[in-house]
């Protein structure tokens, strides 16, 4: 009982930590981020005006429904298009930092100093980079890493529940198709702990009950149970320059370098230590190779995607279950790697020398992550100074018309252009369509710059690098 409570005072010191430490940036506004954040809010206030948070998509697709229907659950909550999305975000966000804790002493049943690996994890976690540069964008990495690690605590259980298991899989295959790849490890888990094969079978069957369903609908409205895999592989091609496809060197290599950024040299390093450190004689390994395994079975799929040409680009975000898998492991590699220069202790030049070598390391990791956020932030930036100039114009002409037209090539700035001005009611048309559409009277307009000869058109915006013209009609 004492132990239970312990534990349960560490979670809440994690959970008041991850809040105390996003705390500033959720209540400051969110103008620089990932498009698909500003593309996710907009979409699950879409689904909250319309009444539609207790449906799911119905026509199928690449677009999974339940993390819209959960940000548009929390605009109905706070009646705030803007904080809500992000707030439901932070809280998932903070509580997979107490998860990662349990998580991790489960993996570790018979380790004298379990606790102490648990704690050490939660750390690491807790500062990371990457989660803290999520934490309040709306993506869908903050909860699916909560499901994700939600799952993970229930079968490193010493007796598992397969309903809850079966329940969370299939929820979580709602929000992002990673889960769908995780169905397989579900399957060697119910199977080290299913006797019966009959109910084997069964629960197996069962995982996949939302993959089936988005299949057929697939089916029913693209004519392809892989349409989702379709347009994937489609939208995959569209930048063919920053990615080498079909060269599975180049894609191992790429996304090496993306997880190095994440986790230092230092941090692969101790991670490899732990799994020669593991002892076989401690731990049932029928069972606990998976969780071994976990982070490098994502790595290889994150890689075969790019290979397979059926992935765009490398983005780190994409890296959290290889993350999450590797980072209890990264903090018993630690650990051991502290009792092991003990020995050297009597001899100081060797334990110096180490201590120097890992301090060196440490350092050359710290500086790139640090690099690699601030490199993220600028793009941000850049991003956000594209679209600034056009909202204030919006902004300072307090036009009166009920429809503005805005008109581009551009896809991804759109998203968060309606995010920040909370306009649902403005339409994107291209300027193919501007060129055949009857515009009405008083209308404004930001047009590409192939209008600038138009008699109507009174000004100039500097936007996405290139010059808009302002026009009324």
């Amino acid at each position: 009982m004492m132990r239970n409570r312990r534990n349960f005072f560490i979670c809440l010191i994690f959970i008041y930590l991850g809040l105390l430490i996003s705390l500033k940036d959720l209540l400051t506004p969110l103008i620089s981020g990932d498009m698909d954040g500003y593309a996710r809010a907009n979409w699950s206030y879409y689904k909250y005006i319309n009444k539609e948070l207790l449906t799911l998509n119905q026509v199928g697709g690449s677009w999974l429904p339940f993390h819209p229907n959960v940000l548009g659950f929390s605009i109905l909550l706070t009646k705030n298009p803007q904080l809500g999305p992000r707030l439901i975000t932070l809280i998932l966000n903070v509580f997979s930092i107490p998860l990662i804790f349990i998580y991790t002493k489960r993996i570790f049943p018979r380790e004298l100093k379990k606790e102490l690996i648990a704690i050490t994890a939660a750390i690491i976690y807790l500062i990371h980079p990457l989660r803290l540069m999520i934490a309040t964008q709306p993506l869908s990495e903050s909860i699916s890493v909560f499901f994700f690690l939600l799952i993970l605590v229930l079968s490193s259980a010493e007796k598992i529940k397969p309903l809850y298991i079966i329940l969370l899989i299939n929820t979580a295959c709602a929000i992002r198709f990673e889960f769908w790849l995780m169905i397989p490890l579900i399957w060697l888990i119910f199977f080290f702990h299913q006797p019966n094969k009959i109910i084997l079978i069964l629960e197996s069957i069962l995982c996949f009950t939302f993959p089936a369903y988005w299949m057929v609908l697939n089916y029913l409205h693209l004519g392809n149970i892989f349409g989702f895999f379709i347009d994937k592989y489609r939208n995959a091609h569209i930048g063919l320059s920053e990615v080498a496809y079909y060269n599975l060197f180049l894609a191992a290599k790429g996304w090496l370098n993306v997880l190095l950024d994440q986790i230092g040299i230092t941090g692969l390093f101790a991670s490899l230590y732990s799994v020669r450190n593991f002892s076989l004689e401690k731990f049932p390994i029928s069972k606990y190779l998976i969780f071994i395994l976990l982070p490098y079975y994502f790595l290889a799929l994150l890689i075969f995607q790019v290979y397979f040409g059926s992935m765009e680009w490398l983005p780190p975000r994409y890296l959290f279950p290889v993350l999450i898998g590797l980072i209890p492991f990264i903090s018993y590699g630690f650990l051991k790697m502290i009792e092991a220069l003990r020995v050297y202790v009597s001899r100081k030049l060797i334990f110096w020398i180490l201590l120097f070598s890992v301090t060196l390391f440490c350092l050359g990791d710290i500086a790139g992550v640090v690099n690699n956020v601030k490199n993220w932030k600028q793009t941000s930036i850049d991003e956000e100074s594209q679209v600034l100039s056009l909202i204030d114009y919006y902004r300072t002409t307090n036009l009166d018309s009920k429809e503005i037209i805005y008109v581009t090539e551009g896809d991804w700035i759109w998203p968060m252009f309606i995010y920040l001005t909370q306009r649902h009611d403005i339409e994107r048309i291209s300027p193919d369509e501007y060129n055949v559409r009857k515009i009405p009277q008083f209308t404004y307009i930001v047009l590409h710059k192939s209008s600038e000869n138009d008699q109507k058109c009174k000004g100039k915006i500097e936007f996405e690098n290139e010059q808009f013209m302002v026009c009324n009609f």
